[in-house]
């Protein structure tokens, strides 16, 4: 009778417990599940090493493709197929995937039909790079620098369609890098090189083209000592993620879309390449590690004084041989 009535009052005890714990709001995750909502980053995650194309899935990474020169990958919106770029002799050009089948093409055709380090192939070897699909439809961005020396802003409403370069990308006449979309596919956000008065000094600022209009938007402007790049489109839409280097360090960055002031999210100090989730909590990004990088993330909050501000860095996978410069592509 004793043993059964003090775990009678245990029992009781523990229940009140747990109530005034809910009452006040700090009840233990594993009670109350609604604590796990965003807790954890889910998708797929597309990364290039070792020369292929690797997905992450959550839990593993495995090789889907097996090339040995892909780098760059991006999701498409329909979320079966998927871009990257294969890089040959003095040229590049952007393929296209199916994550079901493996079956793979070409979408441009950079290839010269000439042999290579002839004078007939330098005369037409040209690059295609850092593809990028629209979220909402099938329009394609991407780097080249065909029928220029530069690398400017293409564009494509689908793949099969023609594309045509940017004229708004092409004002300060320097190279382009890194284009995404706005979560409506109506504007582009670049890194782009600028030039000091002798064209000795040079770095890069964000800057934001708008497809319809045309009109351009300087969202940053750095001099020598500072650059900013790699930008990355919230999925809400409200803000850019980018990496900025200033006093040495790189970190990544966030400022509102419409322009403004912007705040550091990490102290790494040697990072690139972020990447959003697709439910816009947290921001991935490659980190040096050894010889390689690790895949660390950051969860994302605006405070309710409109702040931005994000938790220290977790690591979400490592690999070898991974390629930082070919960044992250990252869908539910």
């Amino acid at each position: 009778m004793t043993t059964r009535r003090s775990y009678s009052y245990a029992f009781v005890f523990g229940v009140l417990i747990t109530l005034v714990l809910a009452g006040c709001g700090e009840m233990d995750s594993e009670a109350d599940p609604r604590v796990q909502i965003g807790s954890e980053p889910e998708g797929r995650i597309l990364f290039a090493a070792d020369g292929d194309i690797h997905m992450w899935n959550g839990s593993s990474s495995e090789r889907i493709t097996d090339v040995g020169d892909a780098s760059s990958p991006a999701w498409s919106s329909n979320r079966t197929q998927y871009m990257f770029v294969r890089t040959g002799d003095a040229y590049s050009d952007l393929i296209l995937a199916n994550i079901n089948t493996g079956e793979m093409r070409n979408v441009t055709g950079n290839q010269p039909g000439f042999t290579p380090g002839t004078p007939d192939y330098l005369s037409q070897v040209a690059w295609a790079m850092d593809p990028v699909f629209s979220p909402a439809g099938t329009a394609l961005a991407y780097v080249s620098d065909v029928g220029t020396d530069k690398n400017f802003l293409w564009h494509r409403s689908s793949v099969d369609t023609d594309p045509w370069r940017v004229p708004c990308s092409q004002r300060t006449y320097d190279n382009v890098e890194r284009p995404d979309f706005s979560p409506d596919g109506s504007q582009v956000v670049f890194a782009q090189r600028s030039s000091g008065p002798a064209d000795l000094n040079r770095w890069m600022d964000i800057k934001i083209c708008d497809l319809n209009t045309g009109e351009l938007t300087v969202l940053t402007e750095g001099d020598v000592d500072e650059a900013s790049f790699y930008p990355r489109w919230s999925p809400d839409g409200e803000w850019i993620a980018f990496v900025r280097r200033l006093d040495g360090q790189s970190n990544i960055w966030v400022m509102p879309a419409e322009g403004g002031d912007a705040i550091q999210l990490t102290d790494e100090g040697d990072v690139t390449a972020p990447e959003w989730s697709p439910d816009g909590n947290f921001i991935a990004f490659l980190d040096p590690e050894g010889s390689s990088f690790r895949a660390a993330y950051i969860e994302f909050d605006v405070g309710a004084n409109g702040t931005p501000s994000a938790s220290d860095s977790s690591t979400l996978f490592s690999e070898d041989g991974l390629d930082g410069p070919s960044g992250l592509s990252w869908i539910q």
